[in-house]
């Protein structure tokens, strides 16, 4: 059973305590200790979620912010990555031959990166991929975290993101 108590601007949720979840189903008792650090981990990411995002839901509606996302009244695209311990990060693709010097992202203070392009910059069905230097100085190309479509390339078999964004949803 799971409580929902408002707490300010926040919903935290509360449970019955490990003993009386153990105590109403004795099957569960060889297992308590692994139920108690398993309600300890989520109770840490719950505080770490509300700490960061201010509630679940609005975790959880990271795609409006992260990932490719088009301005609704210019069309400009902005497209946005969190990578905290990385050096630098650069947006690759058909778009620009995969040059992975022409689009580098800028780092804000949250160690989120971010770049806008204008509305022509990006078409339904392009490949693209994030190029990623990583603390250690090493760079790696990789699918973008929140992109929509991923696609196999079928003689390469590499994967790559795909905007997807066809004239007839």
């Amino acid at each position: 059973m799971t409580l929902l108590i408002e707490e300010g601007y926040h919903q935290i949720m509360r449970r019955p305590p490990i003993p009386g979840l153990v105590m109403a189903d004795g099957w569960l008792q060889p297992y308590s200790r692994q139920i108690r650090d398993r309600q300890r981990l989520f109770d840490l990411k719950m505080k770490r979620i509300n700490q960061r995002a201010g509630s679940l839901e609005e975790y959880a509606r990271g795609y409006r912010y992260y990932g490719f996302n088009r301005d609704a009244e210019t069309g400009a695209w902005t497209y946005r990555e969190w990578a905290p311990a990385a050096r630098r990060v650069s947006l690759i693709g058909d778009f620009n031959g995969w040059n992975r010097e022409s689009h580098p992202l800028e780092r804000n203070e949250r160690g989120v990166w971010e770049i806008t392009l204008p509305p022509d910059a990006l078409a339904h069905g392009q490949k693209v991929k994030v190029h990623v230097v990583g603390a250690d100085g090493t760079g790696r190309d990789r699918i973008p975290a929140w992109i929509t479509r991923t696609v196999q390339g079928p003689t390469t078999y590499d994967f790559a993101g795909e905007i997807w964004m066809p004239e007839h949803p």
